[in-house]
């Protein structure tokens, strides 16, 4: 696949490099809205939040992974995504997710300060997102 019109994506945990490789065109969950990134895109800088990013590679094929909250930069033509975590969809299982929803329904129930409701309920929604995501 040649380089032409092709974005070069990176996508780090503090754990590894989880995805470097070039492509058509990413899907992000923005903050503010989900995003989509094709080539020659503005430069941009933005949070993210938990959810799913989609790859679009060439000829309809797809990757999918589920992250956890995080940024992306946008600048000619490389997008580099750090996230707390990042989980590839055929990875995911659904025991998994119910185990994450449990931990996360016994922190909420058990928090006392703002920030442990905060940081469960995104916990949360970043489990629903993989099982959304499980769905496809």
């Amino acid at each position: 696949m040649a380089n032409d019109k092709l974005l070069k994506i990176e996508i780090v945990t503090p754990q590894s490099i989880i995805f470097s490789e070039y492509a058509n065109a990413i899907s992000v969950p923005g903050s503010d809205r989900p995003f989509e990134v094709l080539y020659n895109h503005a430069p941009i800088t933005s949070s993210l939040i938990g959810g799913a990013i989609k790859i679009s590679l060439d000829d309809s094929k797809e990757i999918w992974y589920a992250t956890g909250s995080g940024f992306i930069e946008v600048l000619d033509n490389v997008v580099s995504i750090v996230v707390e975590s990042a989980l590839k969809s055929t990875d995911l299982t659904q025991e998994m997710i119910d185990s994450e929803v449990q931990q996360a329904q016994t922190v909420l129930a058990a928090a006392t300060t703002m920030q442990e409701r905060n940081d469960a309920k995104r916990a949360i929604e970043t489990a629903q997102a993989k099982a959304r995501l499980l769905k496809k």
